[in-house]
């Protein structure tokens, strides 16, 4: 059975790309489907703890 892969490149917010590449992989997951979620260049920044976008009016990526 082939993996998936899944590259996270942008910062957590601003765009919608990176929650939908984040709900995607956990429904993948949730079929049981190998799954790989890979973060370079911004997307590092999704893996911080403790986000605090509510200034921004966006919700944490964590609640994702």
């Amino acid at each position: 059975m082939r993996k998936i892969l899944i590259i996270g490149r942008r910062a957590p917010y601003g765009s919608i790309f990176t929650v939908e590449g984040f709900l995607a992989a956990m429904a993948m997951t949730s079929m049981d489907l190998p799954t790989d979620l890979v973060l370079v260049d911004d997307g590092v920044y999704c893996a911080f703890k403790k986000q605090g976008p509510d200034g921004i009016g966006h919700q944490s990526i964590q609640n994702a």
